[in-house]
């Protein structure tokens, strides 16, 4: 899984991604962590409860603007 072109970072990543959803697994909270890279030639990571949304928010074609609303929507 690449999410950065940094091998260090992305590493980081991933070990942030693994413990957000163990986290929440065992805690019942969710959330959603936004990466969005100021330069064109990177991609952009959309993660839920500790997953990467990458190939469902293409499926479902849903804009990355609408991401940060639909997001704030789910808070308690």
């Amino acid at each position: 899984m690449t999410y950065h072109m940094d091998k260090e970072v992305n590493s980081a990543i991933i070990r942030l991604l693994d413990a957000l959803c163990e986290f929440e697994r065992g805690s019942g909270r969710r959330s959603t962590l936004i990466l969005i890279p100021h330069n064109k030639d990177e991609e952009i990571l959309i993660a839920q409860d500790g997953k990467p949304l990458g190939d469902e928010v293409c499926a479902k074609k849903i804009k990355v603007e609408l991401i940060v609303p639909l997001a704030l929507r789910e808070r308690a």
